[in-house]
């Protein structure tokens, strides 16, 4: 199928000129490569023609790069897709990171998101992720955090909340020695009971699997 094909650079504004100009919108706030990008599409392409429903819920923000991307190639399904965001950003201490006032600006102010679509939400993980809405089920995670024990929180309290179907994507998994033992070993504590499908790599970095059956009981929702 065409949209499962990652086009090289002269094609795709051609085939695909709506990923492109998502492309090309946010490359400035990310280091995500655009073949990456491309390849996240697929992912969101797939669950649409699959009719998975369920938000994108990254762990990982940066710049903001990738929470515009997946607002902007979202914007299509139907019904639209909810994205939340988790990110320290300037607490955590790395001179890379982002800060939360000026991706917020450049989320809301510049790309003009709607917050009702878009949850941007600052602070370190263990804070966060355990307290995402129990109602709202997740059909893509993507995870880039950049150490250790970031990983291993996104895994718990984010990838273990993807329905069947849906996929979790690791940008990070071929730089990050943190990130790769985190995947490793969530992949070895659902891999034997055939509940994730094998891990499939997309260039140096990226990494991604489907999941093929609950991961986890649902706590139950207050009536």
């Amino acid at each position: 199928m065409f949209d499962d094909r990652i086009l090289s650079n002269s094609l795709l504004p051609i085939f695909k000129p709506a990923l492109h100009r998502a492309v090309q919108r946010v490359k400035a706030f990310t280091m995500i490569s655009g073949n990456r990008m491309q390849n996240l599409h697929r992912l969101l392409r797939r669950l649409d023609r699959a009719g998975i429903r369920g938000d994108i819920v990254e762990a990982g923000a940066a710049k903001g790069g990738s929470a515009a991307f997946f607002m902007l190639i979202s914007e299509g399904c139907n019904p639209p897709r909810r994205v939340y965001t988790y990110d320290a950003f300037e607490l955590f201490g790395d001179e890379g990171a982002g800060v939360y006032e000026d991706v917020s600006r450049t989320l809301f102010d510049e790309f003009r998101f709607d917050p009702d679509r878009l949850k941007l939400v600052h602070g370190f993980f263990d804070d966060t992720l355990p307290a995402h809405p129990d109602d709202r089920p997740v059909a893509l995670a993507h995870l880039d955090a950049g150490n250790y024990a970031a990983m291993a929180a996104a895994f718990e309290h984010v990838a273990d909340r993807v329905v069947p179907g849906g996929y979790v994507a690791i940008d990070n998994y071929g730089v990050d020695e943190g990130a790769k033992q985190a995947t490793d070993e969530w992949l070895a504590q659902h891999q034997p009971d055939h509940k994730v499908g094998p891990m499939e790599r997309f260039g140096h970095s990226q990494v991604f699997m489907k999941v093929l059956k609950p991961l986890a009981v649902p706590p139950k929702v207050p009536a």
